[in-house]
């Protein structure tokens, strides 16, 4: 919605006045494998949950009037990370350790913003996980995800239609 909480009170008493709904775009919680992965998660089919990684790359860096006013990549391309990552692991962040980088386009730099990032999480729950970021896959959009657990694993990976992998002793 925005980042100010006075702006964010001020849409949802016009919400609240207009009687209507609203919702977040975290898209990536209706999507097909990521519901599956959600899916072993929570039923307990890959055991508990130890380990997270996600991929999300884009095919290219976003114009830079785009970069001017974004926020920046963990802003406008990585909280979809964060909120997947806390959607799959089901629960809240503990600590958080990051590394950013300019190596894709300098002009990012002049903005305060970074290009290429790893970040490093640690949850409640005990998961430790990692999201890694890039302006730039030169293959396309690169969105990859698995979550390791005490009895298996859940991934998922690129072009495919449904791409979910699940990986138990059974």
């Amino acid at each position: 919605i925005d980042t100010d909480l006075a702006v964010i009170d001020e849409a949802l008493k016009a919400v609240r006045k207009a009687g209507v709904k609203l919702q977040v775009g975290f898209n990536r919680r209706f999507d097909c494998n990521y519901s599956r992965v959600r899916q072993a998660v929570v039923s307990g089919e890959i055991g508990t949950p130890q380990i997270f990684h996600i991929t999300s790359r884009d095919p290219s860096p976003p114009p830079i009037e785009y970069v001017k006013s974004s926020g920046g990549i963990w802003l406008d391309c990585t909280i979809h990370d964060f909120d997947m990552a806390r959607f799959l692991v089901g629960d809240d962040v503990e600590e958080v350790y990051a590394l950013g980088a300019v190596n894709i386009d300098k002009e990012i730099e002049e903005y305060g913003d970074i290009d290429t990032s790893v970040i490093s999480l640690k949850f409640k729950n005990g998961v430790i996980g990692t999201i890694d970021n890039s302006r730039r896959a030169v293959y396309g959009y690169d969105q990859r995800c698995e979550v390791f657990g005490s009895k298996g694993s859940v991934s998922i990976n690129n072009n495919y239609p449904n791409s979910a992998v699940v990986s138990t002793a059974e």
